[in-house]
C-alpha cells in the first residue's frame, strides 16, 4: 500500500515539475500600435478595419523553412491594434505581415516582433509621389551619355543632345537621391542631387549638365 502511495506522490511531483518546465518555455508577448501614412499621423484606411497577419517561422529541414500565418488580427476604424499571444521559447522568429493594401501607398515590409516583451509598432505606409525630371544637355557633344540610377535596377539612359522629361513614381514624404553620371569622351562626371518629394503630388525638378 505504501509503495502505491509513493508511486502516486512521485507521479504528482513529476507532473508539477513538467508543468513548470512547460511554463518556462512560454513567452507572453503583447503587441500594440497604429497604421499611418509616412510623414503624417493619418490612417490611410479611411475608417475601414484592416487586417494584420501574425506569422511564425517554421523550419521543415536544413536550410528549408518559411513564415506561416498563425493568427489574423483586425485593427479598429482608426488603424489601431492591440493583441497578445504566447510564443514558444525556441528562438523562432515572429512577425507581422501587412495584409491590407491602400490606394496610392506602397506596402511596407513585414515587421519582426520581440517575443516575451511589449511591442509598440508604428506601421508606416509610404505614399505615392511623382518626380517630373527635366534633363538638358546644354552644350552637347557627340557621344554624350547620361545615366540616372533610381535604385532597384531602374536606370534612365539618355544619349547625345538630349532635352527630355522623365516621369517616375517614387516614395513620398521622403528625400530621393538618384545616382547620376555623365559621360563625355571617356570622362565621367558624377552629379550629386537630392530633392524632397511630398506625398500624393508631382514635383518638378531639372538637371542641366552645363559642360
Amino acid at each position: 500500500m505504501k509503495t502505491k502511495q509513493y508511486i502516486i506522490i512521485g507521479i504528482l511531483i513529476f507532473s508539477l515539475i513538467a508543468c513548470k518546465k512547460d511554463d518556462s518555455k512560454i513567452l507572453n508577448t503583447s503587441v500594440s500600435g497604429k497604421i499611418i501614412t509616412l510623414g503624417t499621423n493619418n490612417y490611410p484606411g479611411n475608417d475601414f478595419k484592416s487586417k494584420l497577419l501574425l506569422q511564425r517561422y517554421e523550419s521543415s529541414g536544413i536550410l528549408v523553412g518559411g513564415f506561416k500565418t498563425i493568427d489574423t488580427i483586425s485593427t479598429d476604424k482608426n488603424g489601431q491594434f492591440s493583441f497578445e499571444f504566447k510564443a514558444k521559447n525556441d528562438y523562432s522568429q515572429h512577425r507581422i505581415e501587412l495584409f491590407s493594401e491602400y490606394d496610392f501607398h506602397f506596402t511596407p515590409e513585414p515587421l519582426l516582433i520581440n517575443t516575451g516583451k511589449k511591442n509598440n509598432l508604428i506601421i508606416k505606409y509610404v505614399p505615392y509621389a511623382w518626380i517630373k525630371l527635366h534633363v538638358v544637355n546644354q552644350n552637347p557633344s557627340l557621344g554624350d551619355e547620361l545615366y540616372i540610377n533610381w535604385g532597384g535596377g531602374d536606370i534612365s539612359r539618355l544619349y547625345g543632345p538630349f532635352n527630355d522629361t522623365i516621369l517616375k513614381l517614387r516614395g513620398g514624404n521622403l528625400f530621393t537621391s538618384p545616382s547620376i553620371s555623365f559621360y563625355r569622351n571617356e570622362n565621367k562626371r558624377d552629379i550629386r542631387d537630392s530633392f524632397y518629394l511630398p506625398g500624393f503630388d508631382t514635383t518638378y525638378h531639372s538637371i542641366n549638365t552645363n559642360i
